[in-house]
């Protein structure tokens, strides 16, 4: 009986043998990230909208670097800093509408903003990739204030960017190298409030219904490279 029992046994065994090396040789897609922080440098673009009149921040090149800490499997808090310089429009509010572009000035916003970050995958990359959204809040100025082509303008009429309180939302994607180096797209729309001038408001120009602000947005595209530890 054990001579009839012994072929079909070892059969078995081998079968066993094999799919569990097979097993073991088919390597996992997902991979956990151990390190919990994150630093970058970032250098991207804002498409920004100017507004009604156009005299706000046109498009902007955008650097900074921000710093992210792990609080839970999906979820990243994040603190990034950043400059933003390009052109504005100087606008005059006393000339006809189609000819009240009469110069044009520079703008160089300093941005800082707080995020919560969103995993899809939490703490893990799927092929090397680790897609996310994010949502925050912030606050940016103007470091360049007035300048000459300003002061074409009456003071009623000139335009100050000043502080402003920003909101922001987008989504991502990361690609690890390895467990240290990542690299980092990132896009998002960037909210904040318009001011407009006195000169803008004046009736006796045939401003009816124009408001203290307005909100506008900018697309933020943004390309970084990322250590982590």
């Amino acid at each position: 009986m054990s001579r009839h029992l012994a072929l079909p046994s070892a059969l078995v065994a081998l079968s066993l043998t094999i799919g569990t090396a097979g097993a073991q040789e088919i390597p996992s897609p997902y991979r956990y990230m151990e390190k919990g922080q994150e630093v970058s440098l970032y250098a991207g673009i804002v498409d920004t909208d100017p507004g009604r009149f156009e005299f706000g921040p046109d498009d902007q090149q955008w650097l900074g670097a921000r710093y992210s800490v792990v609080v839970s499997n999906a979820f990243s808090l994040e603190g990034m800093a950043g400059t933003s310089f390009g052109p504005r429009s100087v606008v005059n509010p006393a000339r006809d509408e189609g000819d009240r572009i009469v110069d044009e000035a520079e703008v160089r916003l300093i941005l800082i903003e707080a995020r919560l970050q969103f995993a899809l995958t939490g703490r893990r990359t799927w092929h090397g990739f680790q897609p996310f959204g994010f949502v925050g809040g912030g606050i940016s100025f103007d470091t360049l204030g007035d300048q000459d082509e300003d002061f074409l303008l009456e003071e009623r009429d000139r335009y100050e960017y000043g502080t402003r309180f920003t909101g922001t939302f987008g989504g991502g994607m990361r690609y690890a190298f390895s467990q240290r180096w990542m690299a980092r797209l990132d896009a998002g729309l960037l909210l904040y409030k318009l001011a407009y001038p006195d000169g803008w408001r004046d009736l006796d120009r045939g401003f009816e219904g124009v408001p203290e602000d307005e909100w506008v947005s900018g697309k933020t595209v943004s390309l970084g490279l990322a250590w982590r530890f």
